[in-house]
């Protein structure tokens, strides 16, 4: 186990895998890496987790939901903040390393919720590579069951900060699971990785949580190399910017594979709500 110190505060420490660690997953190793090398991990979605704490510093009960929250890096971000943070994690390898994190930097246990779960409105166990829940993106042979939870049931109706979510794929069940706390306007910020090419293949009802978003009341922007990009009220026209890119860029510099996947990562706001700055750390 690695100890870091983390770029937004280097009094925070994290514990993540060692380089040689068996708990280091191949999909996950870029992530580890970075944050072992700099302190940070995407320093776009960093600057505006930081940025929307520091300007709701002065509540002493905001809300966090980790979703998809590996070795606890932006969980470690809110309960620095003394949030009250809810982490889903299916991977149980990695909650060692949360814990470990939190004992190291004397963090208020009583703020954290962890469920070894998959976020779902699924009536069935789930089955899990370690990485993904989406039958389209599993790169590994071993095979874990794995229960679902509701979001919904789990936050009861709890008013949220932000949500964030990383779950390789499997995004249209977290926001299935999360829809009545998304239509009660209960969560003021999503950010979400969108899957929108699986195996080559569109997903239609990855790019269906764009427009459910807009209805329910959230301005949309993409977050690219140090900027977010408005584009709710187009979502048409940037869904096809994103397949016409796939399409002259990946499939053109990989013409032989043919299980290639593409998303981009996405900054839900609620309307009228602070827009937060993404370039803290650039």
């Amino acid at each position: 186990m690695d100890i870091v110190n983390l770029k937004f505060n280097n009094k925070i420490k994290m514990c993540i895998p060692s380089i040689k660690s068996n708990d280091n997953m191949y999909n996950s190793i870029n992530v580890q890496d970075s944050i072992r090398k700099t302190g940070l991990w995407s320093s776009e979605e960093t600057s505006i987790f930081v940025d929307l704490l520091n300007n709701n510093s002065s509540n002493d009960n905001v809300n966090i939901i980790d979703i998809g929250s590996n070795t606890g890096y932006f969980s470690i971000i809110g309960l620095s903040y003394n949030c009250n943070v809810i982490a889903i994690e299916a991977n149980k390898i990695y909650k060692k390393y949360i814990e470990s994190s939190i004992e190291l930097n004397n963090f208020d246990k009583s703020k954290f919720t962890y469920y070894e779960n998959f976020a779902s409105n699924k009536k069935t166990n789930i089955v899990f590579d370690g990485w993904s829940g989406n039958s389209g993106m599993m790169n590994y042979n071993e095979q874990h069951i794995v229960t679902p939870i509701s979001v919904d049931d789990i936050c009861n109706n709890k008013n949220i900060l932000l949500m964030k979510i990383d779950v390789e794929g499997a995004e249209p069940e977290v926001f299935e699971s999360s829809k009545k706390m998304i239509e009660n306007n209960k969560i003021d910020y999503i950010i979400f990785e969108l899957t929108y090419i699986i195996k080559n293949s569109l997903i239609k009802e990855q790019l269906d949580i764009l427009p459910f978003l807009k209805f329910s009341g959230y301005d949309l922007y993409e977050i690219v190399k140090e900027e977010i990009i408005f584009f709710s009220d187009n979502i048409k026209k940037k869904v096809n910017y994103w397949i016409k890119e796939y399409k002259t860029n990946h499939l053109v510099q990989n013409p032989k594979l043919k299980d290639l996947s593409a998303g981009t990562n996405i900054l839900a706001v609620k309307k009228d709500k602070y827009v937060p700055n993404c370039r803290l750390f650039i």
